[in-house]
């Protein structure tokens, strides 16, 4: 008789306990997630008001301090100014309204023989096609969050920033997001570092007014460093990994690959790392210059999250968007 493990009708969840504690327990498992979404509706609160609040005390009181706002050199400060902080709302509203991406449908009769069938892969040596808990086949990269306790698209890792997942469809907000944060903390630390250096004129008539505000410029700008080596971190490992293409869950199972390919003497490559241009494109989607990344976008994906492109293909580059 085979001992290999299926995905034939689950056992007990917890054997040796009784079925009503069982229930009881899986009850608890519901009620935490429910409390897990209400708490990741609370933090949405908070990082709304944190980022208006924020946005709101660098313009009506830090910003009138180190930059004269009735002269040329103000107005075109104030320019990119405000294209960040509508950039990082717009971007941040589409991250949470945004949905990654969820499996739907049902199994045919045939896949849930298939399914009863496949042996679960042991850990690093491969992905299930099907996904017991949904019940649904699992197209490639997609995972099951079980924070959402749903399938998700290209899932590269649960937020509860944004009380939900990031994956395929709103992985480019979520990037987006960070890199305007990332210039906006840039843009405060050099207005205020030019400020203090007398390179930037404030247009402060009461010298006795302005040495008051230094104090809070300088906390502002300590606090601005701080938060820029903090995301300048964060942002790069998310390019690094958009860039090679892989998430957050496939760079820890294509390092694993890696190490025991390395053992076996064999060569382990990333199957979806087809260039860093095209990999870009299927994150932000179809663009002519890099720039056009940093413009409001909500069009179309080049793929559908199901179906993606590899090294082993032959398309061209019209092909895949």
């Amino acid at each position: 008789v085979s001992t290999q493990s299926t995905w034939g009708p689950r056992p007990a969840r917890h054997p040796g306990i009784p079925a009503a504690m069982a229930f009881s327990m899986d009850q608890l498992l519901l009620l935490g997630r429910v409390l897990i979404q209400a708490f990741g509706y609370i933090l949405v609160t908070v990082a709304i008001c944190l980022i208006v609040g924020t946005l709101n005390v660098y313009f009506y009181y830090i910003m009138p301090l180190v930059i004269n706002l009735h002269s040329v050199s103000g107005l075109l400060a104030f320019i990119p100014a405000s294209w960040i902080s509508f950039n990082l709302i717009f971007n941040y509203i589409m991250v949470v309204r945004t949905e990654p991406g969820y499996l739907v449908g049902h199994l045919t009769p045939e896949e849930e023989e298939a399914m009863a069938r496949e042996s679960a892969p042991k850990k690093g040596k491969g992905w299930s096609r099907f996904c017991r808990r949904c019940k649904l086949p699992k197209p490639p990269r997609s995972h099951h969050c079980h924070m959402c306790n749903r399938c998700v698209l290209k899932m590269d890792h649960h937020c509860p920033w944004i009380n939900g997942c990031v994956g395929h469809h709103n992985h480019r907000y979520f990037v987006l997001f960070l890199l305007h944060v990332w210039l906006a903390t840039f843009y405060g630390i050099v207005t205020m570092g030019l400020h203090y250096f007398g390179l930037l004129d404030s247009g402060t008539a009461d010298p006795e007014a302005e040495r008051d505000a230094e104090t809070a410029i300088m906390f502002t700008f300590i606090v601005c460093v701080a938060l820029w080596f903090a995301i300048s971190i964060f942002l790069s490992w998310n390019l690094y990994l958009i860039a090679s293409n892989q998430t957050t869950i496939e760079f820890h199972y294509n390092r694993t690959m890696r190490q025991n390919c390395r053992r076996n003497g064999e060569l382990f490559y990333n199957i979806y790392d087809v260039g860093t241009t095209r990999n870009l494109w299927q994150v932000f989607g179809y663009y002519k210059w890099i720039w056009q990344v940093l413009l409001p976008a909500t069009g179309p994906l080049p793929f559908d999250g199901c179906r993606w492109i590899t090294i082993n293909d032959t398309n061209d580059t019209h092909d895949i968007v």
